[in-house]
């Protein structure tokens, strides 16, 4: 019988019958380990509250022994626990639980990049009218939160990249993405965030369908690959930006290429290279004529939309 959290996995996204075992498996993996270290006293399906879930997942993964195996397992155990998060989250994607929700909300109705003074009374709303506590350090837990989930900001540890600094000092806040839609719940819009900066559970679906390596080069060095879009955001339907078959992990120069319109490919995966690159840098750019990527069908129909619309068709030069 599937458990709920599969349902949703086979429902809610686009992974592969195989990344879901994995990703049961795991999950059934940190629940016998936090059972026999007594971190919980329940099963991790008996815990409602992402914000709680989220502090057992950093604790959890601060551990030595579980910290080397999510890296033996090239981070398949954070990912599972992240999408678990993300199916406990969904459960009721209305319901406002975490103090990260309050502030999407809150600059949703806000509608534009605000002082944090603005963003601390619409959160104070938020939360009174889901009966949820306003403790005498809000202000400067919402502060903290900001800055946690910025790369704006100096604390920020990775992960999650939601909230932009408009100006550095002078406490302007705002949604990356300048996703400002009210037609969404705040788990909806924590997920097309996380697509549109390439982090989040978007960016996880692609370190496990590419293996934590780079797509084209097949270089393994998951913190400085680029989670990239092949069919373009601003071209792309609600359905088309969080699939992870619509992306690419790229390092940061193959990345520029193919964003600009430099490189691309055919459906054979063998690479196509704009006129307008001299050979002689092809080197230097990590390129060559026999560059090959090995895709997978779903990609092929993003990579048609780039070659017509995106790739600097060759040009040729009169003489």
């Amino acid at each position: 019988m599937q458990s709920n959290f599969q349902k949703w996995l086979v429902l809610s996204t686009t992974l592969s019958e195989t990344s879901i075992k994995k990703y049961i498996g795991a999950i059934s993996r940190i629940d016998d380990d936090l059972a026999k270290t007594n971190i919980v006293q329940s099963s991790l399906e008996e815990i409602d509250s992402a914000e709680e879930l989220e502090q057992i997942k950093n604790y959890y993964f601060s551990i030595p022994e579980y910290k080397e195996l999510n890296a033996r397992g090239h981070s398949m155990y954070s990912a599972a626990f992240n999408r678990f998060i993300s199916y406990k989250g969904s459960e009721d994607s209305k319901k406002i639980n975490t103090w990260i929700d309050c502030i999407i909300e809150a600059l949703i109705k806000l509608g534009k990049p605000s002082h944090l003074s603005k963003i601390y009374e619409q959160v104070k709303i938020i939360r009174q009218t889901n009966n949820l506590s306003w403790p005498v350090k809000a202000e400067a837990i919402i502060r903290r939160t900001l800055e946690s989930k910025s790369s704006d900001s100096q604390s920020w540890q990775g992960g999650e990249d939601l909230f932009g600094n408009f100006e550095k000092g002078e406490g302007i806040w705002y949604l990356k993405g300048n996703l400002y839609t009210k037609n969404k719940s705040t788990t909806q819009m924590r997920a097309y965030i996380n697509a549109r900066v390439g982090q989040g559970d978007y960016r996880d679906d692609l370190l496990n369908i590419w293996n934590n390596s780079c797509s084209i080069s097949k270089i393994e060095h998951p913190s400085i690959l680029i989670a990239s879009h092949i069919k373009p955001w601003r071209f792309s339907d609600d359905y088309e930006r969080l699939d992870p078959y619509n992306g690419f992990l790229l390092l940061p120069n193959l990345d520029k290429l193919f964003d600009i319109g430099f490189i691309t490919f055919k459906d054979n995966g063998e690479i196509i290279i704009s006129d307008e690159i001299n050979s002689g840098n092809y080197k230097t750019l990590g390129i060559s004529n026999i560059t090959k990527v090995d895709l997978f069908e779903h990609n092929k129909k993003y990579l048609k939309f780039h070659r017509e619309k995106i790739f600097r068709k060759t040009k040729k030069i009169k003489k």
